[in-house]
């Protein structure tokens, strides 16, 4: 299972450097995968004793009330002022370096 989780990273890994435009190094690789091997224990759960988990209550509530987020206030934005500092725009569009494949040429 684990040369099957580091095969199928390893091959996602390019993909995602051409779209992040980041390189992921060995150490990072590394974590990734142990990362990914560390979740799959989530496959192991029996759904059927999940059944009798009750829900968790969250402790800065009083009395069980529900804790709502806030209320976000919506700002007017001009097009002018945050496109202004990219290099290239094509159709309104803020354009990423051109010298990697887009993904559907892949």
């Amino acid at each position: 299972m684990a040369s099957n989780i580091r095969h199928s990273v390893t091959k996602l890994v390019p993909l995602l450097e051409r779209l992040s435009l980041v390189r992921i190094n060995q150490d990072a690789l590394d974590r990734v995968i142990r990362c990914v091997e560390f979740s799959k224990q989530i496959d192991q759960i029996d759904d059927n004793q999940l059944a009798n988990v009750k829900p968790m209550i969250s402790p800065s509530a009083e009395n069980n009330d529900c804790i709502y987020m806030r209320d976000d206030s919506i700002e007017p934005t001009d097009h002018i002022e945050i496109t202004k500092n990219a290099q290239k725009l094509v159709e309104d569009y803020f354009v990423t370096p051109s010298k990697h494949k887009h993904y559907s040429d892949l």
